[in-house]
């Protein structure tokens, strides 16, 4: 399962703990079940993006959760649950 974080200011489905940044997010075909797990992976990786740096600028305009340290276009649309096209 992955899902794709865009920056936001509205439309906020999850927000950083440690900056109070905005994200919407893109599920794939997860099941409300299954996105209830992934907030708790979501919310580590909002952590994580803090590791040097408490300020909201850490956080890419774009990422992926889990993890994934290619570009976001290099991942299939399909995969994302056709994300808008200026999510690319």
């Amino acid at each position: 399962m992955r899902i794709l974080c865009r920056s936001d200011e509205r439309d906020v489905q999850a927000i950083c703990g440690v900056c109070g940044q905005g994200f919407v997010l893109f599920w794939g075909d997860e099941t409300p079940g299954q996105q209830a797990e992934a907030f708790q992976e979501i919310e580590t990786t909002l952590r994580n993006h803090h590791r040097n740096n408490v300020l909201p600028d850490v956080h890419p305009e774009y990422f992926l959760v889990p993890e994934w340290h290619h570009p976001v276009g290099f991942y299939g649309a399909a995969e994302l649950g056709n994300p808008p096209a200026r999510a690319w």
